[in-house]
């Protein structure tokens, strides 16, 4: 089934970053073109259609450059072997050889910001229909959804696959057990989903690089879009945009991104990319740029390499098994980070390191695992939910980093609301206060205190108490009363 383009809000976001036109591609008119790793033949009449394919990818491109100057490019990847780049190959269309300035004039007609697609055709793995499915779990903290069914998978081996629900939505999954999937997905889905499989790969002619990036793009403002294909790392990563470059990813194996760096140059210069049902992410350098990423799943990686110039938005995306906190950067950190509906789980160290005078905003964030915590510098700045009410039933409740204001009704009985560790909320502010009820409510702060006490009481309706994390440098690690 074909995959869809990428999204205008991508676009416009980019267009405000780089100041550049609002152009979205849907408006070019279409040259399409076919690549055969296997039956493919770069020379001799004809080249180019779904009889007569290309061999390479650089041809096919070469080819577009001598017909057309202005319709955009789809290239369909097909065949069973790999498709190789040539080292150090650049998909590039306005670039001076410095690797930094560009030319007035574009190389292969991108001036009009008209895309370049590398598609190739997933398979169907397998459908599951409204009939087999048995429940639907939503979890309470990042609204993130297990898929339980009636069928038999054999565990984890549909990790790295995605799914079209019966909205066209496409989501990875992070993980499956023999009935379940965990999917990159909030709220319920809507049946059939289809589960499917990636066809093509995509390699450097020198997989051992230290120096070239299997794929590489600078010096457009015009989308590069990759669909549907596992990308092979060199020893120098995956995927490298800089230079005012832009890609988008959808379902695609990622191993390695590199965003506002470019290899030959000292000169790091903005680059962005989006990431659409995306896997595999092994690690993640950013000087300068945009990330977005949506209904992703990554697992095992690190994400580490941050300046104040990057700026990373993730929804409805799953962290697996990070080999340090994610995002951590010692001092420093990106300029954004919005996490909405996202999963950080069993993360080495704290889980969540943010850092830096950056702007961390989790909305519906869960930590969890053997890095279950949040570290925030006292510098940075969190952004979080308003108000939230809760019940009797809700308790006990642990307060959320995302949490500013906690209304109890105890109506139905006590409620016992307990604190995060203050140690990894500093500088966080948070309000509780019985709205109703005569049953009363308890602020806990666990093995911590709260001015000196392990516990705050509020015993009648419309009493409340303020209290702020303390930084362990300044006041201690209590929670403090003001």
């Amino acid at each position: 089934m074909p995959l869809p383009g990428p999204t205008e809000s991508f676009f416009n976001v980019v267009a405000e970053r780089f100041l550049c036109q609002k152009t979205f591609p849907t408006t070019f008119d279409l040259i399409e073109l076919w690549v055969n790793s296997v039956t493919g033949q770069d020379t001799g009449p004809g080249r180019g259609t779904q009889d007569a394919p290309f061999l390479t990818i650089t041809q096919a491109q070469k080819s577009y450059s001598n017909v057309s100057r202005q319709e955009a490019l789809l290239v369909h990847l097909e065949g069973a072997a790999p498709h190789v780049l040539p080292e150090g190959y650049v998909f590039e269309s306005s670039i001076n050889p410095d690797n930094v300035s560009l030319d007035p004039l574009a190389a292969n007609g991108f001036q009009t910001r008209a895309p370049l697609t590398l598609q190739a055709e997933p398979i169907e793995l397998l459908v599951v229909q409204p009939g087999d499915i048995t429940g639907q779990v939503i979890d309470p903290e990042s609204s993130l959804v297990t898929v339980q069914t009636s069928l038999v998978f054999v565990p984890g081996a549909l990790v790295g696959r995605w799914i079209v629900d019966g909205n066209g939505i496409l989501s990875a999954i992070a993980d499956n057990t023999a009935a379940d999937l965990i999917v990159a997905f909030s709220g319920a889905m809507l049946a059939p989903l289809r589960i499917m499989e990636r066809t093509a790969a995509i390699v450097s002619s020198n997989p051992l690089s230290f120096t070239d990036p299997t794929i590489q793009i600078r010096g457009t403002l015009s989308p590069v879009i990759l669909q549907g294909v596992s990308i092979q790392a060199t020893n120098a990563g995956a995927v490298c945009v800089a230079a005012g470059g832009q890609v988008q990813l959808v379902a695609c194996d990622v191993p390695n991104l590199k965003i506002g760096i470019s290899p030959n140059s000292i000169i790091p210069l903005d680059g962005a990319i989006e990431c659409q049902a995306c896997s595999g992410l092994g690690s993640l350098s950013m000087l300068r740029g945009v990330l977005v990423l949506g209904n992703c799943a990554f697992s095992g990686g690190t994400i580490s390499d941050m300046t104040p110039n990057a700026f990373v938005a993730a929804f409805q995306s799953i962290f697996t098994a990070f080999t340090n906190p994610l995002f951590f950067a010692n001092n420093r950190g990106p300029g954004l980070m919005l996490l909405q509906a996202c999963e950080v789980l069993n993360a080495v160290g704290d889980g969540v390191h943010f850092s830096g005078r950056g702007v961390f905003q989790p909305v519906a964030l869960k930590v969890a695992g053997s890095g279950s915590g949040v570290h925030i510098r006292l510098s940075s700045t969190v952004q979080g939910d308003a108000v939230r009410v809760i019940t009797f039933a809700d308790s006990p409740y642990t307060a959320q980093l995302t949490d500013r204001v906690i209304l109890c009704d105890t109506t139905a009985g006590a409620i016992l609301v307990n604190l995060p560790d203050p140690r990894n909320a500093a500088g966080i502010r948070l309000d509780v206060k019985v709205i109703l009820g005569a049953a009363g409510a308890i602020v806990s702060a666990g093995v911590f205190s709260i001015d000196g006490a392990p516990i705050y009481p509020l015993p009648l309706v419309n009493d409340g108490v303020t209290v702020l994390a303390g930084a362990p440098l300044i006041v201690g690690a209590e929670w403090n009363v003001l």
